[in-house]
């Protein structure tokens, strides 16, 4: 009789077990993060890009990074800080930095651009109360150049704060106030960082952050990388005879930034395509 028992013990030990396994495993699988709708794609120099798509059922974001035809990585990230027209991602050879809303925060992470392992985070706006914008200043978010970045936050007693990160390096180089929020800033000739504020433009040293006379008043121009070009609905090449490629109806305004080596990121929410150039071949990188 104490046979018997000992047995059923056992075999209702192993079902509920059992059960509890399939049930962990249910809970795993339905819980793993699933990536979403495509929000934007950020073109790299050597014909990559950085995407960022939301999570699905929740407001977290993903970050990507895409070679030249296959995905490299995706990491879960707190929501993207930037939008359409508003860049807040900066990337070199080594580094790429995403810009986020955290607790309603500034916070920019960094990833090993070749592994995705996070190598670094800051909150660029620590003692300050919590904003449901996270301090972002429309079309104002990250501005870079080589192993350089800038990061615009607005503070909340008004005007912004300039924070220059060495890349690589990922670390903060300097910080500086506006009283205003600047039409632009962009990275200068002659090693500088300027701003324009109303009709003058302010500058400082690229590396250590002392004011100096700006070299030149004039910002780049906001155009596209040489032979390539946007118009109102698409994207254009001029080398070699002009091609013009108007993105689909629901696709994201077309954006400088989205143009890269001699190729075009085209986004929508269901998929990521990627336009070669002036011949005219779309193909669909991810779904």
């Amino acid at each position: 009789m104490a046979t018997r028992s000992g047995r059923l013990v056992v075999a209702v030990v192993l079902v509920i077990g059992v059960g509890l396994g399939a049930l962990g495993s249910w809970w795993l699988v339905r819980s793993r993060p699933v990536p979403g709708p495509f929000i934007d794609a950020i073109a790299l120099p050597d014909g990559g890009a950085v995407v960022i798509r939301h999570e699905q059922g929740t407001s977290r974001d993903f970050v990507e990074v895409h070679g030249r035809d296959h995905l490299r990585w995706r990491a879960l990230i707190p929501p993207y800080a930037g939008s359409i027209g508003t860049v807040a991602v900066a990337a070199t050879n080594k580094v790429v930095t995403v810009r986020v809303l955290r607790d309603g925060h500034a916070h920019v992470f960094a990833f090993d651009i070749v592994h995705g392992s996070k190598i670094a985070s800051f909150d660029l706006t620590e003692l300050a109360p919590a904003d449901p914008r996270g301090y972002t200043v429309p079309g104002l978010a990250t501005v870079s150049a080589g192993a350089w970045a800038v990061e615009i936050v607005a503070q909340p007693e008004g005007g912004v704060r300039l924070f220059t990160m060495e890349l690589d390096e990922h670390r903060l180089a300097w910080k500086v106030e506006l009283p205003t929020v600047p039409s632009a800033v962009w990275f200068g000739d002659g090693g500088q960082v300027r701003a324009r504020l109303g009709d003058e433009v302010v500058a400082w040293n690229l590396t250590d952050g002392k004011p100096e006379a700006p070299a030149s008043l004039d910002a780049p121009a906001t155009g596209s990388p040489a032979g390539g070009y946007v118009t109102a609905d698409g994207f254009g090449w001029s080398g070699g005879g002009k091609t013009d490629f108007a993105v689909p109806a629901g696709a994201v305004p077309p954006q400088a930034y989205h143009l890269g080596s001699g190729r075009a990121w085209v986004i929508e929410p269901e998929r990521l395509s990627l336009v070669d150039g002036p011949l005219g071949v779309t193909r669909v990188i991810r779904r």
